[in-house]
C-alpha cells in the first residue's frame, strides 16, 4: 500500500498538520477521519460534522468526493484544507 504525506491546514486553529494517508482512500472517508483527528488535536477548537471536506489550500477548490486521493491529485508534500 502507497502512503502520501499532505499538509493539512485547520483554519479554525490556524494551525498546519502534516498527516499520512493511503493514497486510495476515498476522499470523503479522509476527510471524515482528518476530521475526527483534529478535533482532538485542536483541544476543541474544531468540531467535526458530516459536512466536513478537504479542498486545495491554493485555490480553494474542493476535492471530489467520490474519489481517491490519488485520482485528485494528492501527491506528498501537498497542501490541503479542512472546511
Amino acid at each position: 500500500m502507497e502512503y502520501v504525506t499532505a499538509d493539512v491546514y485547520l483554519p479554525a486553529s490556524a494551525k498546519v498538520y502534516h498527516l499520512r494517508f493511503p493514497q486510495d482512500l476515498n476522499v470523503q472517508v479522509a476527510a471524515m477521519l482528518t476530521a475526527k483527528s483534529l478535533s482532538e488535536l485542536s483541544e476543541g477548537n474544531y468540531l467535526p460534522s458530516k459536512a466536513s471536506c478537504l479542498a486545495w489550500r491554493g485555490n480553494g477548490a474542493l476535492l471530489d468526493m467520490t474519489k481517491t486521493l490519488h485520482e485528485c491529485g494528492v501527491i506528498n508534500s501537498s497542501e490541503l484544507l479542512l472546511i
